[in-house]
């Protein structure tokens, strides 16, 4: 009984790292190896976390560079990661308001949207790192007038 207890405890163990890979493997990362295997095992892959609660949006800025065309906005933010470990890159929901903050577009932007092209994105965020988002876009016959940026993962 006693035998069989303790396999059970350690089975229990494997399947909570199991759920827990991606952080445990970037806080600990001794035990990647481990990790690594126990995926080998039961199918899975240990990737970078998604610590969304470790991200945040700064000094973020919209501006009609030319005044001649208003339509063409432009948007200025800083991602910053605060963990001691590198994070997935985030996907961003930007919604564009009217002048009541009634949302009149909203979009989905991935990573392959707002890096520089040929940045690798397989590394992540870097920890305590930041990147630099500029993101050009039209906005046609719709007058923005405020916006929201959302960060999430799929």
């Amino acid at each position: 009984m006693v035998a069989l207890s303790a396999f059970l405890l350690l089975l229990l163990a494997a399947q909570l790292a199991l759920w827990q890979r991606d952080m445990l493997a970037a806080e600990h990362p001794a035990l990647r190896g481990v990790l690594v295997a126990l995926c080998g095992i039961a199918g899975c892959e240990v990737r970078l976390p998604q610590a969304v609660d470790r991200l945040s949006i700064e000094g973020d800025e919209m501006s009609a560079p030319d005044a001649k065309d208003p339509s063409r906005i432009l948007l200025l933010a800083t991602l910053r990661n605060s963990a001691p470990f590198p994070v997935a890159y985030p996907s961003l929901e930007l919604s564009l308001q009217n002048a009541r903050e009634e949302i009149l577009a909203r979009r989905v932007l991935g990573p392959a949207d707002y890096l520089a092209p040929g940045s690798d994105r397989t590394g992540g965020l870097a920890a305590h790192g930041d990147v630099d988002l500029r993101l050009t876009l039209d906005t046609g016959a719709m007058r923005a007038e405020g916006y929201r940026l959302y960060l999430f993962y799929p």
